[in-house]
């Protein structure tokens, strides 16, 4: 398919290069004119003689008393004008049409006006004398390999509001090549970043992106592998899809503005950390799949559906909340994920994809909201590590095929609901697990009103409790394993005794969960 593709291309391309035309109305200050259909307008085109040296093209141009406006460089019009060194283009320029400049290896830099609209394909083609180009605020079109092979090209400013990309099926690429790319100024009109705006410039080490941008286009910095960091402004409602697969990439914070996150928008990044904004609502299909050093990920209280993939196998996550706002946990979502300990399911969550966490071997402790209500084919199959269940949901979800497949359900203990352990020990799957046992507790809402302060929470080794009486430290059997006299204040204790599990810390009247990982 490639093959065939490239060679397509190439019989179109050869196809532009045999059809040159010299047909002309007139000459003025050595640049060739045709009168265009509407008579008052005109367009620069190739000659007879070749152009060379520093060339301006202006905004009229008088011909047997007659002025014309000069809204269009023609196909061809400077093709293979090696000896051009500048050109000036005039304002009046609307339409830089297909291989216009095309190897004119000489020409050094390029500014286009704001008058221009649309650039055709293969416009500056092979221009590899080319090192800065400058794009006006009124280009809506960039056509496919508009510059392509220019491999001098280091500096663009971008100046284009709203430009739709390129406008070529399969041959998109405005930049292939230019692989020496290493600053692009973006203006602070600039409202849409388009799609493959950098791609694959590996030689980008940094960008801003200013207020005015609102939608960051598909692949717009796709595998920029030197691209380290970038600030996404609060402008900006939506990231598209894989439009920061950049492998160098280490840190991000999604400002609230943002809406939604495109499929891949942070394929196999390099992050270490993400901050999801309150705005978002959803993630997409492999949004921050491979992101083997991601530690830490916050999601927002907006987000309602986590794509397919969004996680898949994010080895460096340790524990992750999934919060209220949550409807949907999409397949393979974490799966893989296998530094993780610990995961707390909000209460708005009602299905849980195939394969969401699976593998996930050091998931030690689950907590499974109030409203799930379907847990789908080998969600966590292979969670080897899992040792506590906690499942507020009064009725047990419907489980599908090997949900907990693979896991020794005689280590696990299943926390359910007061007075629901009967209907749990007689559905199926649940009924798999042989302890399952009552959280009595008044009610989740009674605990949050009546905290104890206590930090981190999660832990492993030690935490730091905050009472002012006497606290102890149940198990989910009603046991006390620990207990504090007289704290007087703030004290730390160690736990790295007690096995990974759900604990409750009670002092007078207060109660409070605790997570042991």
């Amino acid at each position: 398919m490639k093959k065939r593709l490239k060679f397509l291309v190439a019989m179109v391309f050869a196809t532009l290069l045999s059809a040159n035309v010299f047909a002309y109305d007139f000459v003025v200050n050595g640049i060739y004119y045709i009168i265009n259909s509407d008579g008052t307008t005109v367009s620069v085109i190739s000659g007879n003689d070749s152009y060379s040296g520093n060339v301006t093209i202006p905004s009229t141009v008088t011909y047997n008393g007659t002025t014309y406006g000069v809204t269009t460089i023609g196909n061809k019009a400077f093709h293979n004008c090696t000896g051009l060194t500048s050109v000036t283009i005039g304002n009046s320029v609307t339409t830089i049409e297909g291989q216009a400049f095309d190897f004119c290896t000489s020409l050094t830099s390029v500014t286009i006006p704001n008058s221009v609209t649309s650039i055709g394909g293969w416009a500056f083609y092979g221009c590899t004398g080319l090192t800065s180009v400058t794009i006006g605020n009124s280009v809506t079109t960039i056509g496919g390999f508009a510059f392509y092979g220019c491999t001098g090209l280091t500096t663009i400013n971008y100046n284009a509001v709203n430009c739709n990309g390129g406008g070529f099926t399969y041959v998109y690429y405005w930049l292939d090549g230019c692989d020496n790319i290493t600053t692009v100024n973006i203006g602070d009109s600039v409202q849409t970043i388009p799609p493959y705006f950098m791609l694959q410039k590996s030689g980008l080490t940094s960008v801003t992106i200013p207020n005015s941008v609102t939608t960051i286009g598909d692949d717009a910095f796709y595998y920029c592998t030197g691209l380290t960091s970038v600030t996404i402004p609060n402008s900006v409602t939506t990231i598209g899809v894989f439009a920061f697969g950049c492998t160098g990439l280490t840190s991000v914070t999604i400002p609230n503005s943002v809406t939604t996150i495109g499929d891949g928008a942070f394929y196999y990044s390099d992050l270490t950390s993400v901050t999801i904004g309150n705005s978002v609502t959803t993630i997409g299909e492999s949004a921050f799949k491979g992101c083997t050093d991601l530690t830490s990920v916050t999601i927002g209280n907006s987000v309602t559906t986590i794509g397919s993939q969004a996680f898949y196998g994010c080895t460096g996550l340790t524990s992750v909340t999934i919060p209220n706002s949550v409807t949907t946990i999409g397949g393979r979502a974490f799966e893989g994920c296998t530094g993780l300990t610990s995961v707390t399911i909000g209460n708005s969550v009602t299905t849980i994809g195939v394969y969401a966490f699976k593998e996930c071997t050091s998931l030690s402790v689950l907590q499974i909201g109030t409203s799930v209500n379907t847990i789908e084919d080998k969600a966590f199959y292979k969670c080897s590590g899992l040792n506590t269940i906690d499942c507020k949901a009064e009725n047990p979800p419907v489980l599908g095929s090997a949900v907990f497949g693979s896991i020794n359900k005689d280590n696990v203990t299943v926390i359910v609901p007061c007075e629901k352990s009967s209907l749990y020990q007689n559905a199926t799957g649940w009924s798999l697990f042989n302890n399952i046992v009552e959280n009595c507790e008044s009610s989740i809402d009674v605990v949050e009103k009546n905290q104890i302060l206590v930090y981190p929470n999660p832990a492993k080794e030690n935490i730091t409790l905050r009472a002012d009486e006497d606290i102890f430290i149940y198990n989910n059997l009603g046991q006390i394993v620990k207990q504090i006299n007289n704290p007087k204040g703030e004290t730390t204790i160690s736990i790295s005794d007690l096995p990974r599990g759900i604990y409750y810390l009670k002092t007078g009247n207060k109660t409070q969960k605790l997570i042991k990982e």
